[in-house]
């Protein structure tokens, strides 16, 4: 009966109505509830002319664009054994073969062969990625890490776990050259091209961000001139 009233009453609600039963509710009987929800506020005279509003300037700087390349260059990056050969360090991908025993009983399934881990970047334990940092191809390490009193698996829950870890493999990255062979790499004739369309994306997310700006002042000041309950 709710929607039937609504719109005999012609009200919108803006929020999902929570409805009440009233005192000695009875299924097998007739019965009346009430139903509470919010609604759009009405305003007679909308103010909404004069708003100074400020709209950023639309002008992609060299820095952006050299900032945007290097980015793509690093995501092009090959990776590569370190010559001569160092020890791992912060943005180096290092392959490690790993088991875990939590109190002192290994987890037939907690362990990998194989897996890489960029180090600095997050993707393992802070334990894992300190441990590895300065380590050497072929070297083997205890990490210790206490797990969360929340973790997902009942079985680690504010438990100590032990991983024994070898060094599979250390890699760096190499960026390409920034040059006309990159481009044409990526599918652009020259790295004026390629610099090119760099700009011209950029200057169209600058020009979206500028348009978002304004209409962001535009609810604000909306919201200034008109005060209203909901």
């Amino acid at each position: 009966t709710l929607p039937r009233v609504l719109t005999e009453k012609n009200l919108t609600p803006v929020n999902q109505p929570s409805v009440e039963p009233t005192e000695n509710f009875d299924p097998k009987k007739a019965f009346s509830y009430k139903a509470r929800f919010e609604v759009q506020p009405e305003i007679e005279n909308v103010k909404y002319e004069g708003f100074e509003l400020f709209k950023p300037k639309v002008e992609v700087p060299d820095d952006a664009i050299d900032k945007e390349l290097e980015a793509l260059r690093q995501r092009n990056a090959a990776l590569k054994a370190p010559e001569p050969a160092r020890a791992a360090k912060k943005g180096d991908v290092v392959t490690i073969d790993f088991t875990l025993s939590v109190e002192g009983k290994e987890i037939k399934d907690g362990g990998g062969q194989g897996v890489q881990l960029e180090l600095g970047s997050g993707q393992a334990l802070p334990e894992i990625d300190a441990a590895l940092d300065g380590k050497s191809l072929s070297d083997e390490l205890k990490v210790e890490h206490t797990f969360a009193a929340d973790h997902p698996r009942d079985d680690f829950r504010a438990k100590k776990g032990e991983f024994e870890i070898k060094v599979a493999d250390i890699k760096e990255r190499v960026p390409p050259a920034l040059d006309d062979e990159f481009a044409k790499d990526i599918g652009f004739d020259t790295l004026i091209a390629l610099r090119a369309d760099v700009h011209t994306k950029l200057e169209k997310a600058f020009k979206d961000r500028a348009e978002t700006a304004v209409a962001e002042q535009i609810v604000q000041k909306l919201n200034d001139q008109n005060p209203c309950d909901v």
